[in-house]
């Protein structure tokens, strides 16, 4: 929730900030665990798809 404060008012900056860190969490995974490949759906859920106003399908 803390993120969502700081960046009140700049939902798309909040946006832009977790997909950068998803794919900083990406990386790292491929590099830890190649197989299996992380879910990129599951990520996206987790990392990008909450800063949505409205939830996506």
């Amino acid at each position: 929730m803390l993120l969502k404060a700081e960046f009140e008012g700049a939902p798309v900056g909040l946006a832009i900030y977790m997909a950068a860190q998803l794919m900083s969490a990406m990386q790292d995974l491929y590099k830890l665990t190649p197989q299996p490949e992380p879910d990129p759906r599951m990520l996206f859920q987790r990392f990008v798809a909450w800063t949505a106003r409205e939830p996506l399908a």
